[in-house]
C-alpha cells in the first residue's frame, strides 16, 4: 500500500506520483537511501530522496518529513524546500520529492579548495547564510543535529541551503518551553558535550557545528577529528597553546571562533550574539530573506506607480 503526503503548493501546482516522473540520474548514495535527479512530465526537476525502510529501522522517515516539511513550509531562501513524501509498503522504500539545486553541495566546494581555503569573505557569505537557515530552524523548535558541509546545498548564485533532516528533532514541549534531545550527528562535527551527555541542548550544539564548518571552509580541512580531550588538535584549542595553524583565519575570525566553539555552553554564542558580532556584521553582506523582501517590496511599488499610470492616461 502507497501513502503519501504533500505540501499544498504541490497540490496547487503539479501532483508528484509515482506515474508522472522519470529518473535522469543518481546524485548521491548513502548506507540508507539514495538521490536522484527526476524529471516530470512538465519538464519540472525535482530531487527524489529514497530510503530503504529495513536499513534504516533507527530514524522515523515520518518525523524527517514532517521536521523538513515544517521548516521549508515559508519558502526561507536558505532551507531546501520539502514537496511530497511517499511510503510503499510493497518496496519498503519511502520517497521524498524535493527542490532540487545544480550546483552541488558546500564539501564539493571545500574539495576544490584544499589547498588554499575559502577567502575569509567567501567563507562569511556562507556562514551568514548558514546562521540565517539555522535561525529559522530553532524558531521552529527544531534542531537540525547534523549540520556539515555535505548537508549544505549550493545554487549557481551561491545560496546556501540546509537540507538531510534525517537526524532533527523537536526540542520544544507542548507547551513551547525548551527540552533537551539525544546526541547525534557526525563525530566530526558534533559538540563536546556529545560524548559527556545523553542528552545535549540541540540549538546550542547546531552552533558548535556550524563553527567546526566555518573552520572547515577557511582551513580547507576540518580542525579535528572528534570534539574530545583525546583528540591532540582539540586539546590543543581548548589549552589556547600555540597557532592552530589555521588558514586565512586572522585575529577577528579567531575570537568569533572562540564563542561558537567553547566547550562551555553558558559562554557559546547564541543565534543572536552571533549576529551581534562585528565580525558578523561586516558591510557588503545582506541577510538573503530580507534581500528577498525587499524585492518583492520594490515589485508591489513598481506595480502601483504602472497602475497610476495607466489610470492618469485614461
Amino acid at each position: 500500500m502507497t501513502t503519501s503526503s504533500e505540501s499544498p503548493e504541490s497540490q496547487d501546482s503539479e501532483p508528484l506520483n509515482f506515474k508522472n516522473y522519470s529518473i535522469l540520474q543518481p546524485l548521491g548514495i548513502g548506507n540508507f537511501g539514495a538521490v536522484s535527479l527526476i524529471l516530470t512530465r512538465k519538464s519540472k526537476k525535482y530531487a527524489m530522496k529514497e530510503l530503504f525502510l529495513e536499513e534504516n529501522e533507527e530514524n522515523d522517515p515520518f518525523e524527517e518529513f514532517e521536521n523538513h516539511f515544517l521548516v521549508s513550509s515559508s519558502a526561507h531562501p536558505n532551507i531546501l524546500k520539502m514537496y511530497k513524501m511517499s511510503n510503499d509498503d510493497e518496496d519498503g522504500i519511502c520517497r521524498f520529492f524535493m527542490e532540487y539545486v545544480d550546483s552541488g553541495n558546500l564539501f564539493e566546494r571545500i574539495q576544490e579548495n584544499l589547498e588554499n581555503g575559502f577567502s575569509e569573505k567567501l567563507a562569511l557569505k556562507f556562514y551568514r547564510q548558514l546562521i540565517f537557515g539555522l535561525e529559522h530552524i530553532h524558531g521552529m523548535g527544531i534542531a537540525h543535529l547534523d549540520i556539515r558541509p555535505e548537508n549544505l546545498m549550493l545554487t549557481r548564485d551561491d545560496t546556501l541551503k540546509i537540507s538531510d533532516f534525517g537526524l532533527s528533532v523537536r526540542f520544544k514541549d507542548r507547551n513551547g518551553l525548551p527540552m533537551l534531545v539525544e546526541t547525534s550527528g557526525s563525530a566530526l562535527y558534533r559538540s563536546p558535550e556529545c560524548r559527556k551527555c545523553a542528552l545535549i541542548d540541540g540549538p546550542k550544539s547546531d552552533i558548535f557545528s556550524s563553527g567546526v564548518v566555518l573552520v572547515e571552509m577557511l582551513n580547507g580541512c576540518y580542525p579535528w577529528e572528534e570534539a574530545t580531550v583525546t583528540d591532540v588538535n582539540y586539546k590543543k584549542w581548548l589549552d589556547g597553546i600555540g597557532d592552530m595553524g589555521w588558514k586565512n583565519a586572522g585575529e577577528q575570525v579567531m575570537a568569533f571562533l572562540r564563542k561558537i566553539l567553547s566547550d562551555d555552553l553558558e559562554k557559546r554564542a547564541t543565534i543572536l550574539e552571533i549576529k551581534l558580532d562585528g565580525w558578523f556584521q561586516q558591510q557588503n553582506y545582506s541577510n538573503p530573506e530580507n534581500s528577498r523582501k525587499r524585492k518583492i517590496a520594490r515589485n508591489e511599488q513598481s506595480e502601483k506607480r504602472t497602475k497610476l499610470a495607466t489610470i492618469l492616461t485614461i
